[in-house]
């Protein structure tokens, strides 16, 4: 073959390459819903991958961190005057949950948080552009394939109410009013001289997301510590198509303790959700492997922290959180050749004539299964306002780029005692 035969062979391969995969990327039909939107904006070699890769990012949107559903005054009540007074110096952290109790029957808070959430990057890459596929040969970019910029962020207004049962005993519930907005844009290539085509999505959506429950029990809370276990369960109340919300009830136990040290109050939450098999994925021997679902694991979960009562009216208070989603659908940019029988007979030809000439591959997003770790680190404090009443001011970041990655989260909110 002379050079000039093999140049022409290049620019053939590259048009068959450009209109086999965008066909398989290509858009789709009017978004009805952000969850179309965004598999219209996500990339995937199939339908079925395309959904699932859809139902990996809803899962980790409605996973954010919300806020504590702990009441912040806890109450002791005097068996000699009968008088009520505060149990604790400090007001509670605001992303752990204290092992303290409200302290009696008929204690109620009530309170809301608001925040809202801008995602910043998928699995390392940039959502501004980073998601993108491309022809390489011999690992150098021949033809970019298509890019992605995503801007996706919600707002999520809490409103939590904690019910002392006894004592010991309190139960709490936590609703959410979740917005979520989601805009981006696809440029695909087709062909070497094609200009390029577009697929543009702007959608809003906004409804309750998913309530949670919980029960608490404290069997032993002193002045120099307590300890306490709790249940909770997320219940399936959100849309799964507006991306607000998860299929299924997910439950979790939780042990709760902390220690006391005049005005500093050191705490640790340990807790672990039950969940199903996890994601799964279809192995291609000898190139990408297909992501065919993305449905929750288990997942394990922890929070130390420290909490100082500054001042009579204000507490101040420092969290790290943990989580590792079992079996959860993880993403790799990187290259990859074509395996047996994978793909379409043109796109096989094709790679075949680039073959000629070199290595040809595809730089992609590749599934896989594996455990998901999440480190953020939340600082806030808590401020008496009209006597029973609290406002709370904390801000949210993340420690690491795995999966969805949130940036810098502010959260504002008010707690009444009755």
């Amino acid at each position: 073959m002379t050079p000039l035969q093999s140049l022409r062979s290049i620019d053939a391969a590259r048009v068959a390459l450009a209109v086999v995969l965008t066909a398989a990327f290509g858009p789709t039909a009017a978004a009805q819903s952000p969850r179309e939107a965004l598999g219209d904006l996500i990339p995937g070699s199939t339908k079925t991958e395309v959904s699932a890769v859809a139902s990996a990012v809803v899962m980790q949107i409605a996973s954010v961190p919300i806020g504590s559903s702990s009441g912040a005054f806890t109450l002791v009540r005097d068996a000699t005057t009968g008088e009520t007074t505060l149990k604790t110096f400090g007001f509670g952290p605001s992303f752990a949950e204290r092992p303290t109790t409200l302290g009696r029957a008929g204690a109620f808070t009530f309170g809301t948080t608001y925040q809202r959430t801008a995602f910043r990057t998928f699995e390392g890459a940039s959502l501004s552009g980073g998601l993108r596929a491309e022809i390489r040969l011999d690992g150098r970019p021949v033809q970019q394939l298509f890019a992605t910029s995503l801007d996706v962020s919600s707002a999520t207004t809490s409103f939590v109410g904690t019910l002392g049962v006894t004592k010991d005993l309190d139960v709490a519930v936590s609703v959410p009013w979740v917005q979520l907005s989601l805009a981006g844009m696809r440029t695909s290539t087709v062909g070497a001289s094609a200009a390029p085509s577009t697929v543009a999505r702007e959608v809003d959506a906004a409804g309750i997301g998913d309530i949670l429950v919980r029960a608490k029990w404290a069997p032993w809370q002193t002045d120099r510590g307590a300890v306490a276990a709790a249940f909770e369960a997320r219940l399936p109340t959100g849309s799964q198509e507006a991306l607000i919300g998860t299929p299924g009830i997910r439950p979790k136990l939780l042990f709760l303790g902390s220690t006391t040290a005049g005005v500093v109050s050191p705490h640790v939450n340990l807790s672990y959700q039950f969940g199903g098999p996890g994601a799964t994925v279809r192995a291609v021997p000898g190139g990408s492997d297909e992501l065919l679902d993305a449905r929750v694991g288990r997942e394990l979960g922890y929070t130390v922290g420290i909490e100082i009562a500054a001042h009579s009216n204000l507490t101040l208070s420092a969290d790290v959180l943990g989580r590792s989603l079992r079996h959860a659908a993880r993403f790799d940019f990187e290259q990859h050749g074509l395996g047996a029988g994978q793909g379409t007979p043109q796109l096989r030809a094709a790679f075949a004539q680039l073959a000629q000439v070199g290595t040809p591959t595809l730089y992609s997003m590749n599934p896989r299964v594996g455990s998901l770790n999440r480190w953020m680190v939340a600082i806030g404090a808590k401020t008496v306002i009209l006597g029973r009443g609290l406002v709370r001011l904390d801000v949210l970041g993340s420690m690491n780029d795995a999966g969805l990655k949130p940036g810098l989260t502010m959260v504002t909110g008010v707690e009444f005692a009755f």
